[in-house]
């Protein structure tokens, strides 16, 4: 019999326009019933399809509420740790558990970076919720730093990277570069355009993501350089990347950027744009490249494309390798197991 119960609770989830929304915590909780720890049972509460079907944000999180109440707050079933992926408004299904159903349910939350940034400067009812927070988990040293409370409970830990992303000599290399995210403002498509349209034609590029700005990757149609995927599964994006020389991120904002951890997995080396998640994985000139948020930003990545040995790419390709190590899924969900066990116990 399990000594204490754990959800894991996140307002993601996978839909039709997003179908890798929420992806990262889907896996992070399968690992960690992987490792079976005699000590804990788990459950995994996501945005529910039928919410997420709503275009209307009031109804989405209306929905996200009251499915929740239903299934956890009027269960028999008693939660002691609540471990919440996106700090707000997920917390507020937390504190609604911790008011109605288990006043001593402990509360574990993982920052990852728009609850944060969206939030500055913080407001009172942000702070209050964050008072019931026993632990925090901040997906990097950068992301904490942007934190208005210094004198906390806390660990630096990011998502994890499942081992399907791994080096494979044996793949050709058919893409100069890739680029994988969300198609939105955020994510720099408007720079990914520009960089379609000033490549040379013999350099190849995979684009892989969908978003409200589709639209702009048809318009690169007309590009024969151009190969686009709308989605792709795990295996199949672990192909793409071992099959591309550079992964090209170009955010505005990246906490941490999963997928350049995910690139350097692979062996491939990093371009990006200068962000809290880039500065934290990348060393410049030793696994990949980091340049400032400026408009030579483009003129950047190009140059670094044409101006890279093979000798220094392979340095590069060898030290993405050795530094993404610390990025496993099954090495950060160790010690998310040894978080749990500490706060369960107290």
């Amino acid at each position: 019999m399990a000594m204490f119960n754990i959800l894991i609770l996140t307002n993601m989830g996978k839909s039709k326009y997003q179908p890798a929304s929420g992806a990262f915590v889907r896996a992070q909780f399968k690992t960690l019933v992987d490792l079976k720890s005699t000590d804990i049972d788990y459950s995994y509460y996501e945005m529910p399809k039928v919410a997420l079907d709503s275009t209307l944000s009031i109804k989405r999180y209306t929905l996200f509420f009251l499915c929740f109440f239903k299934n956890f707050i009027l269960s028999k079933k008693t939660i002691n740790i609540l471990h919440v992926h996106f700090f707000f408004p997920t917390i507020v299904l937390a504190l609604s558990y911790k008011l109605f159903r288990n006043p001593k349910v402990k509360i574990i939350t993982t920052f990852h970076g728009s609850d944060i940034y969206y939030y500055e400067p913080f407001k009172w009812w942000y702070k209050l919720c964050f008072s019931f927070v026993e632990h925090s988990i901040f997906v990097s040293k950068n992301l904490k730093k942007r934190f208005y409370k210094k004198d906390m409970k806390c660990d630096v830990l990011p998502a994890g990277i499942p081992s399907v992303f791994r080096h494979n000599r044996k793949v050709e290399k058919t893409f100069d570069l890739i680029f994988v995210g969300t198609l939105d403002e955020n994510k720099g498509i408007f720079r990914l355009k520009e960089l379609v349209e000033q490549l040379s034609e013999n350099i190849q590029i995979a684009i892989v993501g969908s978003g409200k700005l589709n639209n702009v990757i048809n318009d690169l149609d007309k590009y024969s350089n151009v190969s686009y995927f709308t989605y792709c599964n795990t295996e199949h994006l672990a192909f793409l990347y071992q099959s591309s020389k550079w992964l090209v991120n170009l955010s505005y904002n990246e906490s941490f950027g999963l997928v350049m951890a995910e690139a350097m997995a692979c062996g491939v080396p990093v371009v990006a744009s200068e962000t809290d998640g880039s500065t934290s994985q990348i060393k410049h000139g030793v696994n990949g490249y980091v340049y400032k948020q400026d408009s030579c930003l483009v003129k950047n990545v190009i140059g670094t494309l044409k101006n890279t040995s093979q000798e220094t790419y392979e340095l590069l390709s060898k030290n993405s390798l050795m530094i993404s190590e610390q990025y496993k899924l099954a090495v950060v969900c160790e010690k998310i197991l040894k978080l749990y066990l500490q706060v369960g116990k107290k």
